[in-house]
């Protein structure tokens, strides 16, 4: 009889311990094979602008699964997600930059970073920012390089009758590299300074400007906002006795009446400028 009762306790501990090894065994699996979707959060959005900005993430998590895609998503409305505006920025855990463009002036924008893996997407925090609003002078202002070329006033170029253009009247331009600075009086107002190259030192003060469709112009001159070229084409000179049967003539030289009838071409002071924003 002992050693029935003895057998029949060794087979149920070696019973506990089968059930109990195997449960630890399945709940060991589980562990293992579970997958969530990512960990993430968003980044404060910088470098923002009229019409970009910049943001990302940070996956600390991918959840037990390969995150395969990520990036940032964001919409004018709150809770963006992958079916608005992303960008999609490689794939893994760790720290992402995103860079946001396309962006309206003047507008709030909601941006959330994303992460997707076999789970599925997981979304970090949601943050808020807005553009700005540039002003026309605010869009134009800074330093440019270029050529500059400069036709001072009051050469003679010679004595010639009747109505004609006269010989060689160009190769009195002096050219050179020339830089332009432009500072903001306010919102609509500039002034522009050349230097270099011809140029000693020629200012333009309280330059009122307009903008229209990236374009602004003023009196004498433009700037492409999306090129960022400026073109300067001044008179700094006047006519003197005009003659107005050559009033179709170029602009960069005017004529005197002489005595006797003969016509003395004289150069109107001109400054010309074609360059980029440095």
């Amino acid at each position: 009889m002992k050693n029935i009762i003895t057998s029949c306790k060794m087979t149920c501990a070696t019973i506990f311990l089968f059930i109990l090894t195997s449960c630890s065994t399945s709940d060991s699996g589980n562990d293992i094979n579970t997958v969530i979707t990512p960990i993430l959060t968003t980044n404060t959005v910088n470098n923002i602008s009229e019409n970009t900005a910049i943001s990302g993430g940070l996956i600390t998590s991918d959840g037990g699964a390969t995150v395969i895609s990520r990036g940032i998503c964001w919409s004018t409305n709150s809770n963006p997600s992958i079916n608005d505006e992303k960008t999609i920025d490689g794939s893994g855990t760790g720290l992402f930059t995103s860079n946001m463009a396309g962006l309206n002036a003047n507008t709030t924008y909601y941006v959330k970073a994303y992460a997707i893996n076999s789970e599925g997407v997981a979304y970090g925090n949601e943050n808020n920012f807005t553009t700005i609003q540039l002003t026309p002078a605010d869009k134009i202002l800074g330093t440019y390089s270029g050529v500059g070329k400069r036709m001072p006033n009051g050469i003679i170029l010679g004595n010639f009758s009747g109505c004609i253009t006269p010989p060689n009247w160009d190769s009195n331009f002096i050219t050179g590299a020339t830089i332009v600075n432009i500072s903001k009086v306010n919102d609509n107002t500039i002034n522009i300074n050349l230097t270099g190259g011809p140029f000693t030192s020629s200012v333009y003060s309280n330059i009122n400007i307009t903008e229209n469709n990236g374009i602004i112009n003023f009196g004498f001159g433009n700037y492409s906002v999306v090129s960022k070229s400026l073109v300067i084409s001044a008179n700094t000179g006047s006519w003197i006795n005009t003659n107005s049967c050559l009033q179709g003539l170029p602009y960069y030289y005017g004529w005197s009446a002489l005595m006797n009838g003969v016509y003395s071409y004289q150069t109107i002071g001109h400054e010309d400028f074609t360059g980029t924003k440095q």
